[in-house]
């Protein structure tokens, strides 16, 4: 049963000892793949795939899956034993509308021998402080690169629900994405499932030309330089698929 998002500061010392290390290598990747000509460090090990866009039942209404469940599947698709031992280590970021799992995935990350990458999902706004006829909103997925980003995510977290929640959303404007936007990787979130961009292309006059998601692309790269990354997926929706042709 998916549990009832708390109103309450969450605390404000990192789920467990694994934050900085856990992700490091995986974040290095990224990091080193961002580079202008598309490469990345042939050094570095290559990665197994990683979910960085899953909702646990957390979320009240999104998913009937705990993050144990989900930890316990990836343990059992990337068995941890002798033969992984030159592999990386399986890795999982579970998106949240806040960070209420976030204990929960650290403990059962350390049991398994998985990675946790923390992160956080928020809906972004114009103005916090106003609720308009209408409003505009679009979904960001941030993740702590260290214990300082887990502490950006920790201010969004209560900044978004003690400042004006959405049906148990964190509900964030882009003054507070530029307060606590140290130590974070964003994600721009899925097309046709209420990501930033994609609801932008969406209610663009012409889709070809999104002018209002190429300006909010500019600002999310000032907000987050070399640290913003765009979310691609195809589940078969037809929004999903043109608005990855475009990009």
């Amino acid at each position: 049963m998916a549990s009832r998002c708390s109103q309450k500061p969450v605390a404000t010392a990192p789920p467990g000892p694994t934050l900085a290390a856990a992700a490091a290598g995986w974040l290095a990747f990224m990091a080193s793949s961002n580079s202008r000509n598309g490469s990345h460090d042939q050094s570095l090990p290559t990665p197994r795939f990683v979910h960085t866009d899953v909702l646990s039942a957390y979320s009240t209404g999104c998913s009937p899956s705990t993050p144990d469940a989900y930890i316990r599947a990836l343990a059992r698709q990337y068995p941890i034993n002798s033969a992984s031992d030159n592999q990386p280590r399986p890795a999982i970021a579970i998106a949240d509308y806040g960070l209420h799992s976030a204990v929960k995935t650290a403990m059962a990350c350390d049991r398994e021998g998985v990675d946790y990458l923390v992160a956080l999902r928020v809906r972004v706004v114009a103005q916090r402080a106003y609720r308009t006829w209408g409003e505009k909103t679009g979904e960001l997925i941030l993740l702590a690169m260290d214990e300082t980003g887990w502490l950006s995510l920790v201010g969004l977290t209560n900044r978004g629900f003690l400042g004006g929640a959405d049906r148990g959303r964190p509900r964030v404007d882009w003054r507070d994405l530029e307060e606590y936007g140290d130590g974070v990787i964003a994600l721009t979130g899925m097309p046709g499932g209420g990501g930033i961009l994609s609801a932008a292309i969406e209610h663009s006059a012409n889709p070809a030309e999104p002018i209002e998601a190429l300006g909010l692309t500019r600002r999310l790269m000032e907000l987050y330089p070399n640290r913003l990354y765009l979310e691609l997926a195809f589940h078969g929706n037809s929004a999903e698929n043109w608005s990855i042709a475009d990009w």
